[in-house]
């Protein structure tokens, strides 16, 4: 199945979920579950596992962070620099 990294930036916080990139496959694998509606998307309400991340967890990931001037900067300063306080939250099944 392909799946892809979906990030949503805001200035204080990074959530990552990976997520399936065919519709179709979601909503149908759901479906046959019998759980269309409560997993296969993100939309408020349904069951998700994702990570919160904080790119300032550190003065030293802060600095280069604040400095990054792409989406790959970003997840490079993290991956180089981050350690276990960079993840702010772990959501499992839609609770942290």
């Amino acid at each position: 199945l392909n799946t892809e990294l979906i990030v949503s930036l805001n200035p204080d916080l990074i959530i990552a979920a990976e997520v399936n990139t065919s519709e179709q496959v979601k909503a149908g694998a759901a479906l046959a579950l019998g759980l269309d509606g409560v997993i296969g998307n993100l939309q408020p309400g349904c069951e998700a596992d994702f990570v919160v991340l904080d790119p300032r967890a550190t003065a030293l990931l802060a600095r280069r962070t604040r400095h990054a001037n792409s989406l790959d900067e970003l997840l490079f300063a993290m991956i180089v620099l981050g350690d276990d306080r960079l993840v702010e939250r772990t959501v499992v099944a839609g609770a942290a």
